[in-house]
């Protein structure tokens, strides 16, 4: 028998009372996270895309900062070097006539310094007195650049120590900097400085009467024709060991001294007088020691350069053998010609010291307002542009 109707009529409504059971739960909450979501990202979009173009902005204003900070150092440096040229010119004249195998015959006159402005305007004409100054500003002018830049890289490579604390490693450390600097410097620019050494130390009524007469090309050629192609690069190795030296005291005596002496937070300078005229007189005294110390081997080099091609060698191409036959022929007055005139320039490098650091301050500051700007943007919700670089 199955089951009463009634029974089954039971079943049938317990079953549907069952699977009737409470609604499920709507997605609604879940649908309004996501709007939500969905517009505040809407709303941050603005604010990445002005952040991103204050970021681009600072970049570029900083890229071009530098570039016209560089700029602007290389043509200040540049007029610097082209207005005392002539002194230079002289001064390599009488470094090197004692080499100079037609001074050595006696062919031409030996020169002195009072007289050499009005003998080689005589005898070259005005501009004669600027004789290797474009060689001089392609060798002279980036090197400057490049040395303190290159100096600025190495001191982050080197370890980095308190100079109040441990001097003799801080000096060690910026010396190092500074040696690497000029010598990787020098070796890029050294046949332009050949070349200066070369036209300046040429003397003659006319062009005719010059080794040199068609400038640089002439310098090169003549030397290479002679010696092999090589030439160019002759005192190179002391040219090297000079700059390393001078620049390893030029910079890490002044950087050690600073200091120690100076007030300095980070890159930021004490701009008081007082502090100004203790920098500028520190760097002074530290390009004379630079200068003193290796203006020997500045001699050397320069004899050995116009020995190239020479009719007379004196040195061959030696260190030794020049040394020896200078010390012997000139004593030690030899290896100081033009020294006490030279110094009395010498001033301009002790102020590139204090322009370079007074430059860095003013960037670090800069560089700060700027940051402060970014800053301040990001927290007001973007703005369209930066301040301009002071």
């Amino acid at each position: 028998m199955g089951p009463p109707a009634g029974s089954i009529n039971h079943f049938a409504a317990a079953g549907s009372a069952t699977f009737q059971g409470p609604p499920l739960p709507t997605s609604q909450p879940a649908t309004s996270n996501v709007v939500q979501q969905q517009q505040s990202q809407q709303q941050q979009a603005p604010q990445q895309r002005d952040m991103q173009q204050l970021q681009r902005q600072e970049r570029g204003q900083q890229r071009m900062q530098l570039l016209s900070d560089l700029v602007a150092g290389m043509v200040t440096s540049g007029i610097y070097t082209s207005l005392t040229y002539p002194v230079h010119r002289v001064k390599i004249l009488l470094q090197t006539q004692d080499a100079n195998p037609r001074i050595i015959s006696g062919k031409v006159p030996r020169y002195s310094f009072v007289h050499s402005f009005g003998r080689l305007a005589a005898e070259q004409g005005i501009l004669g007195l600027w004789r290797g100054n474009t060689p001089y500003l392609l060798r002279h002018v980036p090197s400057i650049s490049m040395s303190f830049a290159f100096k600025d890289w190495f001191r982050e490579v080197l370890p980095r120590y308190d100079a109040s604390q441990r001097p003799f490693a801080a000096l060690a450390a910026n010396a190092a900097a500074g040696a690497a600097a000029g010598a990787l410097s020098l070796g890029i620019v050294y046949p332009f400085e050949f070349a200066t050494v070369r036209l300046a130390a040429d003397v003659g009524a006319g062009m005719a009467d010059r080794q040199y007469g068609h400038g640089i090309l002439s310098a090169w050629s003549k030397a290479m024709r002679a010696d092999g192609p090589l030439s160019c690069y002759q005192g190179f190795g002391v040219a090297v060991l000079s700059m390393a030296a001078y620049k390893a005291l030029y910079f890490g005596l002044y950087d050690t001294a600073k200091t120690m002496l100076l007030q300095e937070e980070g890159k930021h300078l004490q701009l008081a007088p007082r502090d100004i005229i203790t920098r500028t007189a520190l760097a002074a005294a530290t390009t004379y020691v630079a200068a003193s110390v290796t203006y020997p081997l500045d001699i050397i080099r320069k004899r050995l350069i116009v020995d190239v091609g020479s009719e007379r060698k004196q040195y061959h191409g030696s260190f030794r053998a020049a040394v020896a036959r200078i010390y012997a022929a000139e004593g030690i007055k030899g290896f100081y010609r033009f020294y006490a005139y030279d110094m009395f320039f010498r001033l301009g490098g002790g102020l590139l010291l204090v322009g370079y650091d007074l430059l860095r301050s003013q960037n670090a500051d800069n560089r700060e307002r700027r940051q402060a700007a970014l800053a301040a943007a990001a927290a007001a919700g973007g703005v369209e542009a930066l301040p301009e670089a002071g």
